[in-house]
């Protein structure tokens, strides 16, 4: 059986909104990811969610916009940083992407799972 594998998501200001944080979870618990911690935090700090989304992924200039302008959005209300552990948890996660962020590779994963976690 191949060794469970770990990623993060990240719930944005409008699943809070509109009172999702229930259903996404249980979403991801419903297809067979394990819920090993959970952070949530009132209007993080910018520099922690500039780290979370690293310049590099927004490489291109017209994405530097679209950075700030997730930046911000995170910053104005609540986020929950979820850890997650399944089998393929990176890929499966991906294929869900429309709901929260998730990282696209085990070495973003890993990044992202200590800044938010301490790991």
């Amino acid at each position: 059986m191949p060794a469970a594998e770990r990623t993060m998501i990240l719930l944005k200001p409008e699943a809070f909104r509109r009172l999702l944080v229930d259903r996404i979870i249980d979403t991801f618990v419903n297809a067979g990811f394990v819920v090993k911690a959970a952070r949530t935090v009132v209007k993080p700090q910018r520099s922690l969610v500039e780290e979370h989304y690293c310049p590099e992924e927004f490489a291109a200039l017209h994405k530097l916009e679209i950075r700030k302008r997730v930046v911000s959005y995170c910053c104005s209300g609540t986020v929950m940083a979820v850890l997650l552990e399944r089998t393929d948890a990176i890929a499966r996660a991906e294929a869900m992407r429309d709901i929260i962020h998730g990282p696209r590779n085990a070495e973003e994963a890993g990044r992202q799972i200590r800044l938010w976690f301490k790991m």
